[in-house]
């Protein structure tokens, strides 16, 4: 077994090579073609029209790690493509205008940063956080709302998503969430401002969110390890869970990522971070694209954007 291992990473490494062959600009690909018989399948990832690499088993489970217990290759799969479905039915791309009358990006990201404070302030989970900002995003999609209300919005997509996410023992009552906030606005503001916003969205709050598919991809890299991160303990796995999402939390102020699809962006995040951990990162990257039904195109552009925020993010520490 252990020669097996052997060879199936040196033919990894060996694919990697020839794919990055065709890589410039510091490591960040200008234009590439996946191949097309990567894919994932049940328990199993395999290059069904390679002659030298054969099909793959995933590992059942990985012990200590910081995913849901119990949690299968297969069931991952499976969450992973509840969320593509869930992200067809409801994402499309939003813009910002840079000024004018009408919400801007400035007064969006400003917004965001507001909440992610209240966010951690409450000792929320980040999952709540990030489902507020989408239902605030496509809320402001589909109306064209004063920037006097802006806040009003954020808070009652807060509230509602809270109430989704969070234990009900957790969720405060509404004049104490406006007392912590320091809001303006009045309960009945924030609730008649709740309902507008649960017809708008058609009383349906369950959305897809690059969280949930930053869990998802990363759910199955630890069922994994042992394949494709063979150099890489289950510990430093499990503290590259939390690093992954402080990343992704950067992008959450910033609206240009607004046109970028959940997947997309989770995806991006996570083939940057690999990128320095392993020469497997492409294969993985490729693979998980396949599985997400990412474009080439939006993975390229979306890793050049992600480069740029993370690198003005470090120098303004």
């Amino acid at each position: 077994q252990s020669s097996d291992g052997f060879f199936t990473a040196l033919l990894y490494y060996s694919y990697v090579s020839l794919l990055l062959a065709s890589w410039v600009c510091l490591g960040i690909v200008c234009a590439y073609t996946p191949p097309s018989n990567i894919c994932w399948s049940g328990r199993q990832v395999w290059l069904d029209n390679s002659p030298s690499l054969k099909r793959v088993h995933f590992a059942a489970s990985v012990a200590a790690m910081p995913i849901q217990a119990g949690l299968t290759a297969d069931s991952a799969i499976a969450l992973v493509q509840q969320y593509l479905r869930k992200e067809r039915l409801h994402w499309r791309p939003s813009t910002y205008a840079s000024q004018g009358e009408e919400i801007t990006s400035l007064q969006r990201n400003h917004t965001v940063k507001w909440l992610t404070v209240l966010n951690r302030y409450l000792k929320f989970n980040p999952e709540t956080l990030f489902l507020s900002v989408t239902l605030m995003d496509e809320f402001l999609r589909l109306v064209r709302a004063q920037p006097k209300y802006l806040k009003c919005i954020a808070i009652s997509c807060f509230y509602l998503a809270s109430k989704i996410i969070e234990e009900d023992e957790m969720v405060p009552h509404i004049k104490d969430l406006i007392k912590n906030c320091d809001c303006i606005f009045s309960v009945s503001e924030i609730t008649r401002m709740e309902a507008l916003i649960l017809k708008k969205l058609r009383w349906d709050l369950c959305r897809a969110t690059a969280l949930d598919f930053l869990h998802g991809f990363y759910a199955l890299l630890v069922l994994n390890r042992s394949l494709l991160l063979p150099d890489r303990s289950e510990q430093q796995l499990a503290a590259l869970g939390p690093l992954l999402e402080t990343k992704l939390q950067i992008c959450l102020d910033q609206a240009s990522l607004v046109a970028t699809r959940p997947s997309t962006l989770a995806l991006a995040v996570l083939s940057l971070e690999l990128e320095t951990w392993t020469p497997n990162w492409f294969v993985i990257t490729i693979a998980l694209q396949r599985l997400a039904q990412v474009e080439n195109s939006d993975v390229i552009r979306c890793r050049e954007e992600l480069a740029c925020i993370f690198a003005k993010a470090r120098t303004a520490v």
